[in-house]
């Protein structure tokens, strides 16, 4: 569309077009300023291009400004303004619009597409890097940092409580970000429930810990969904920019680190990075590699420690605790290796095997159980593993030894079950279907509450070796263990107390009503030899065969060592 405006920017001329596209009769627009129908700083805009146009003849002046319709709303145009004042058949500076609103609005959705989150309106990970990228070259070593943010608990509510209502406390959780950052700040939603914040500043780790702190308080505040508090908690990883972290992949990583570093601890949702962390993530690498032919080589084996009747002394089941006997590094720690096994994916790997393995040795120790009992078979089960297929490979370690299923103790941590709590009483009243037996592990140090013990379908809780040290002495953990053992008692569950290493506890727990312990008291964890040894002088009336003997001797520890080490 075509207009042709004299020196002074009045409309001398307007084509047909221009009442189609901006709706604007010529019989009104003829004779007025062409600034008029311009956004106010827009006109200014113009009457600056008709300066430059009358100072330059015959010259094209491109310009993109929006035109107001004439119902109010805003058009986008691309303009070409020329001076033709000189020109006898125009004698006027000819002013040629196109829209391209609709061309706008399309490169503004691919633009939104491109670079920013459809659920929650944030930065995604490309504008985040590409903001990232922009900052590193110039910046001063520690005047750029990257918080990295993954929410605890999300999904136990998306499993649980469906999609729709994950993505609207997603937009909640957004939200909040939002308003614990600076402008100057970019917030980004990486995917999931994953999160991260670039600071800019000359202090920039000082505002990044202020804005973690910030973010942590805020998402401690139960958020309201269908009626209910949903809580959610976050844990937050801080990495700044230094002489040897130039890099956007090295920063980004190192926030990784520590947000993971912060995941892991119970006790701080917010950690900054630190170098030592990159060198113990590649010893943790070395032990994921190393794990992964462990068993193929038959470098690990299962040690038991024995339960005992508190009343008699007599063992009435054991504890399977995996061994690894590494060729160079010696005896590993399962603390060292339970959780690489968890975090690298091959838990249920080794959570098969072992319960496999424990099925049979706990089969051949069964004329050991006392008259009308089962000899009870303890084996430890990861969070990860807690999940429906579970079941079937219970049923299937059970067939294939021929062990009395209620001599199974399938031993639960209080965080496997919390994490999700409905998926959680499915599995375990499947299990109990099977006629399996379930102890509630590490009782009172985790995070269940009444509410969810009372759901879970538990046969045995297992007190904590925290509140078994002062049980003979006068302070508060005597009354933790003896609410424990009354709760027990409440709910018909048997108690076991773990870690008992002096008479005195023995004869307090005994005392309180605990029926069942564990503790270097009775026993350290022993080889199956050490067992089977263990038993033939403790049951009365029982006596190994030879050929149980046998196989406990080929699968036992070539040195006979035993092991102190508890998972």
């Amino acid at each position: 569309m075509t207009v042709i405006l004299d020196s002074s920017g009045v409309i001398r001329y307007q084509s047909p077009a221009m009442e189609r596209v901006f709706g604007y009769d010529a019989t009104r627009t003829v004779g007025t300023l062409f600034r008029l129908v311009l956004f106010a700083e827009d006109g200014l805009m113009l009457d600056a291009a008709l300066g430059r146009a009358i100072g330059r003849p015959g010259v094209p002046i491109v310009l993109e400004f929006p035109v107001a319709h004439a119902d109010g709303t805003r058009r986008d145009t691309e303009t070409v303004v020329t001076n033709l004042l000189d020109v006898a058949e125009v004698r006027g500076i000819v002013v040629n619009m196109r829209d391209v609103t609709e061309r706008r609005q399309l490169h503004d959705r691919l633009t939104q597409q491109a670079y920013y989150d459809a659920l929650t309106g944030l930065a995604n990970r490309s504008l985040f890097q590409r903001e990232l990228d922009a900052s590193l070259p110039s910046a001063e070593p520690g005047s750029v940092a990257v918080l990295f943010c993954d929410l605890d608990g999300f999904k136990a509510v998306n499993d649980t409580r469906g999609h729709d209502v994950g993505d609207a406390l997603l937009e909640i959780v957004a939200e909040r970000l939002r308003g614990c950052v600076r402008p100057t700040d970019v917030v980004a939603r990486f995917g999931g429930d994953e999160f991260a914040v670039l600071v800019r500043d000359v202090d920039a780790m000082y505002q990044a810990q202020a804005v973690a702190s910030r973010i942590a308080a805020s998402l401690a505040t139960p958020v309201r969904l269908d009626g209910r508090d949903v809580h959610i908690g976050v844990s937050i990883g801080i990495a700044g920019s230094g002489a040897d972290e130039g890099s956007v992949d090295v920063l980004l990583r190192n926030a990784d680190f520590a947000m993971y570093r912060a995941k892991a601890d119970r006790h701080q949702s917010v950690v900054v990075f630190d170098p030592a962390m990159h060198n113990a993530l590649l010893t943790r690498l070395d032990v994921a590699h190393e794990l992964r032919t462990a068993l193929d080589e038959g470098q690990l084996v299962l040690h038991f420690q024995p339960t005992v009747a508190l009343s008699t002394g007599v063992p009435v089941g054991v504890e399977a605790l995996m061994r690894w006997y590494h060729p160079s590094r010696g005896v590993v720690s399962p603390y060292e290796f339970i959780e690489v096994a968890e975090e690298a994916g091959f838990i249920d790997g080794l959570g098969e095997w072992a319960l496999f393995e424990a099925c049979r040795r706990g089969m051949a120790w069964q004329h050991y159980a006392q008259p009308g009992a089962v000899f009870s078979i303890g084996v430890n089960v990861s969070p990860q593993q807690v999940v429906p297929g579970l079941v079937d490979v219970v049923a299937a370690a059970l067939a294939d030894s021929g062990l009395p299923a209620s001599a199974l103790l399938l031993e639960m941590t209080e965080s496997a079950l919390v994490r999700r709590p409905d998926e959680a009483v499915a599995v375990m009243r499947a299990l109990k279907r099977l006629g399996v037996r379930i102890a509630l592990d590490d009782f009172g140090t985790g995070a269940s509450s009444l509410s969810h013990l009372a759901r879970f379908p538990v046969d045995v809780l297992k007190i904590d070796k925290a509140f078994i040290d002062g049980v003979d002495g006068q302070d508060e953990r005597v009354d933790v263990a003896r609410t424990i053992v009354g709760l027990g008692r409440t709910l018909s569950v048997a108690t076991i107390a773990e870690g008992i290493e002096r008479q005195a506890q023995c004869n307090a727990l005994r005392a309180l009503g605990c029926a069942f312990g564990q503790g270097f008291l009775f026993s350290r964890p022993l080889p199956a030899e050490g067992v089977t040894a263990l038993l033939s002088h403790t049951v009365i009336g029982s006596q190994p065969t030879p050929s149980q003997t046998t196989q406990d001797r080929r699968h036992a520890p070539e040195d006979g060592r035993v092991i102190t080490i508890d998972r």
